[in-house]
C-alpha cells in the first residue's frame, strides 16, 4: 500500500482534476441550455401523396402544415421522369424521337436534318431555368463536349437515356420557388453517384442551409469525401446527420464536417409500418430530450396502415408534435432552424489536469494488485504528463481525450468496487453498493470535463472504445477477487497455485450452465452497445416506456437489474464471510458501475438527463438489492 504522504498529495491532486472536470461540466450545461429550437421537416413527396389521397388541394395542406410547426420542406433532387411529369421538358432517346415524328416541330427539324443520333439522348425544355439547370447538372457527371445544346431548345447527351434516369439534376426552380414563397425552408437530399462530381453538385446548392443525402449511402463515398467536407464548408452547408439509421461515409462525414452537423431524427418508413403515432412522438420527444436531436424529419403514416382519412389523421398527429401545445412545446422548446449548441473549447492545461487524475487512479488500482513505492510513482506522472504532451501537441481528432476518457471509463468501475469489497469494515450491503458507485462517481467528473467539446455535444466526435470500457472492468475485478480472495500478495507462486487449482477443480453441471450464462450475457451487454447488433425484444420495449412514464427518463435496466442486485449480494456474501463465488458475483455487479460511467460518455445527452437517469437506476437497484439481501437472511441459515 501508498504510504500516507503519497496518499494524501495525490488525492490533493485528484481533487484539482474533480474540480476542473465540475467547471467543464458546468459550462457544458450552459451550452446545452443555448440550443432550444427544433426544425420540423416533411418530405415533398410525402406531401403529394397525402393531397393525392384525400383529395385536398397541395396548397392548402402546405397551410395546414405550417400553422402546426412544420417550418421545413425535404425536397429530393429531380430526375428526367420528375421533370417530364411537371411539364419542364419532353426528353427521349434517339431512336424514340425517330419514331415520334411530329411529337414537336422543334424535334422534326432535327429529324429533317439528320442531326439525331440513336445512341444519344436529347431533352427538350423551353423553360430557360430548367433547361440551364439540368445541362449543368448533366455536366458534373460527363465530359463537358458529351453534353451540348441544339439550337435553343434542345440538349443532346452522348450517352443512352437508361442511364440518366435516375441522375439527380438539382432541385426544381418551380416546386422550390412555390414552398419558398408559402414560406418554408427548404432542405436538399442528394443521393450518391459514382459519377458526381461532388464539387459542382454542392456548389449548386449555394444559399441553403442544410443537406439531408438519400439511400444508404452518402454521396462522395466511398473515395470523395474529402472533397465533400470541403465543398460544403465553402457553400456554408451543414450535414444534416440521421442518427441510427446507417449510412456508408457518415462517419467519416461527420469527423470532416467536425461543428457543421445537424443531428436528425427520423423513423423510417418501413418501421413506421409498425408503431402507432403515439409512440412515433414519444421517439422524436425522447431524440429532441436525450440526444440532442434539433431537425425532425417527419413521415406520414399512410394506407392500409391507417384507416382513417389521410390528411386529417397526420394533421392530428402534427398537432400533438407541434404548435400551439405539442408535446416539444409542452417540454420547452421553440420551432424555427435547428440551433446547435453553445461554443465549448477546454483549454489545454484543463486537459492535462484531468489526464493527471486519470492516471492517479490508475496507478490507485495497480497499487490494489502489486505495491508501488512512492520513488516509483512521481516518475511515472512526470512521464505521464510528458507523453500527454506529446500526444496532445502532435496529433489530430482528439486521440489523448478519447485515450484518457477509454483509461477513466476502465480504471473507475474497476476501482471503485475493488477498493470497497476488499475492506468492507462491516458495513450493510446497501452501503457497499453506494460506497462502490461513489468512489466510481468520481470518474464522471473527469469524462465529462475531457469531452467538454462541441465537436463531442454534436456527435462529430464520439467516446472510442466503447466496447472495452464494458469488458475490461469485468475482467479486472474478476481477476482481482480471484487471485486474493483473502488479501494476500499476489505471487508467481500464487498465481500459478492459484490457476492449477482452478483448472483441476470438479465442476458440477449447474456451475457449467451458470458460466455459459454468464458469458451469454456478457456477449448482450457488449453487442447492446452499438444500435445495429441486437434488436429489442417487444416485451423490453413495453417495459422502457413503464420505467419512462414512472420516472421521466428510463433508469438502464442493466444497472438498477442486474449490477447493483448483484453487488448488494456479493457484500452480502462478504459481510457472511462466504467469498467462494464472490468474484463471479462482483464481476457481474460491477457491470452496474460500468453502465453509470458509461452514461456520462454519450456526450450528446445533456448532463441534467444523465443525473437523472444514473439516480433512479441506484434508488432501484438499492431496493431490489436490498429485497434480496433481506430474503438471503431470512432464508439462509448457512
Amino acid at each position: 500500500m501508498l504510504d500516507k504522504l503519497t496518499r494524501a498529495l495525490l488525492v490533493i491532486f485528484l481533487c484539482l482534476s474533480i474540480g476542473v472536470g465540475g467547471w467543464l461540466a458546468y459550462q457544458k450545461h450552459g451550452a446545452e441550455g443555448g440550443s432550444r429550437t427544433v426544425e420540423l421537416v416533411m418530405d415533398f413527396r410525402d406531401l403529394q401523396m397525402l393531397s393525392a389521397l384525400s383529395k385536398v388541394p397541395l396548397d392548402k395542406l402546405l397551410d395546414e402544415i405550417k400553422s402546426r410547426g412544420i417550418v421545413s420542406v425535404g425536397l429530393l433532387e429531380e430526375t428526367l421522369p420528375d421533370a417530364q411529369a411537371l411539364g419542364e421538358i419532353v426528353y427521349a432517346g434517339g431512336t424514340g424521337i425517330e419514331r415520334l415524328k411530329g411529337l414537336s416541330p422543334i424535334l422534326d427539324k432535327l429529324i429533317i436534318e439528320k442531326k439525331i443520333k440513336p445512341s444519344a439522348t436529347y431533352i427538350l425544355s423551353l423553360n430557360s431555368s430548367a433547361r440551364k439547370r439540368i445541362k449543368q447538372q448533366l455536366q458534373f457527371i460527363l465530359i463537358k463536349d458529351e453534353v451540348k445544346t441544339l439550337g435553343e431548345n434542345v440538349i443532346e447527351v452522348n450517352e443512352a437515356e437508361v442511364r440518366l434516369r435516375e441522375v439527380g439534376l438539382g432541385l426544381s426552380e418551380n416546386v422550390s420557388g412555390y414552398l419558398i414563397k408559402k414560406g418554408f425552408r427548404i432542405v436538399p437530399r442528394l443521393w450518391n453517384d459514382p459519377r458526381y462530381d461532388v464539387r459542382s453538385k454542392i456548389g449548386a446548392l449555394k444559399g441553403y442551409d442544410t443537406v439531408i443525402f438519400d439511400g444508404d449511402e452518402i454521396t462522395g463515398f466511398p473515395d470523395r469525401l474529402n472533397l465533400l467536407s470541403t465543398a460544403m464548408k465553402k457553400t456554408g452547408i451543414k450535414y444534416g446527420w440521421i442518427e441510427i439509421i446507417k449510412q456508408d461515409g457518415d462517419q467519416k462525414l461527420r469527423a470532416l464536417m467536425k461543428q457543421d452537423i445537424v443531428r436528425v431524427h427520423s423513423v423510417p418508413k418501413d418501421e413506421l409500418l409498425k408503431i402507432s403515432k403515439d409512440e412515433a412522438l414519444a421517439r422524436f420527444t425522447k431524440a429532441v430530450r436525450e440526444r440532442g436531436v434539433r431537425l425532425l424529419y417527419i413521415r406520414p403514416f399512410l394506407p392500409p396502415q391507417i384507416t382513417e382519412d389521410p390528411v386529417t389523421y397526420n394533421l392530428d398527429y402534427l398537432s400533438k408534435a407541434g404548435l400551439p401545445a405539442g408535446a416539444l412545446a409542452k417540454a420547452g422548446y421553440d420551432y424555427g432552424k435547428a440551433s446547435t449548441p453553445g461554443q465549448l473549447t477546454p483549454d489545454g492545461w484543463q486537459i492535462l489536469v484531468l489526464g493527471v487524475g486519470v492516471l492517479i487512479v490508475t496507478i490507485l488500482l495497480i497499487d490494489l494488485f502489486f505495491h508501488i513505492p512512492w520513488y516509483l510513482i512521481w516518475p511515472a506522472l512526470v512521464g505521464g504528463l510528458f507523453g500527454m504532451l506529446y500526444v496532445g501537441a502532435f496529433s489530430h481528432g482528439y486521440p489523448l481525450e478519447k485515450g484518457l476518457a477509454l483509461l477513466a471509463a476502465i480504471v473507475f468501475p474497476s476501482y471503485g468496487v475493488i477498493s470497497t469489497y476488499s475492506k468492507p469494515r462491516g458495513q450493510a450491503p446497501w452501503l457497499l453498493v453506494i460506497n462502490s458507485v461513489m468512489e466510481t462517481a468520481i470518474g464522471i467528473f473527469l469524462i465529462i470535463g475531457l469531452l467538454s467539446n462541441t465537436d463531442f455535444l454534436i456527435g462529430s466526435q464520439t467516446f472510442a472504445g466503447i466496447k472495452i470500457a464494458l469488458t475490461f472492468p469485468v475482467l479486472i475485478v474478476a481477476l482481482y477477487f480471484f487471485l486474493k480472495p483473502n488479501q494476500e500478495p499476489i505471487t508467481i507462486k500464487g498465481i500459478k497455485e492459484k490457476t492449477l487449482l482452478f483448472i483441476g477443480s470438479r465442476v458440477p453441471v449447474l456451475s457449467i450452465l451458470l458460466g455459459l450464462t454468464i458469458l451469454g450475457g456478457l456477449y448482450v451487454l457488449v453487442a447492446r452497445s452499438g444500435n445495429f447488433t441486437l434488436p429489442v425484444p417487444g416485451f423490453e420495449k413495453q417495459a422502457r416506456e413503464l420505467l419512462e412514464v414512472w420516472f421521466g427518463v428510463r433508469p438502464r435496466t442493466k444497472e438498477f437489474l442486474i449490477g447493483y442486485p448483484f453487488l448488494a449480494i456479493a457484500g452480502w456474501c462478504l459481510l457472511k464471510n462466504k467469498t467462494q463465488f464472490l468474484w463471479v458475483l462482483l464481476a457481474i455487479g460491477v457491470i452496474g458501475p460500468i453502465s453509470l460511467l458509461n452514461t456520462f460518455t454519450h456526450v450528446h445527452t445533456p448532463v441534467v438527463i444523465s443525473i437523472t437517469r444514473s439516480v433512479s437506476g441506484l434508488v432501484l437497484g438499492i431496493v431490489i438489492g436490498s429485497i434480496i439481501t433481506y430474503l438471503l437472511d431470512r432464508f439462509i441459515k448457512k
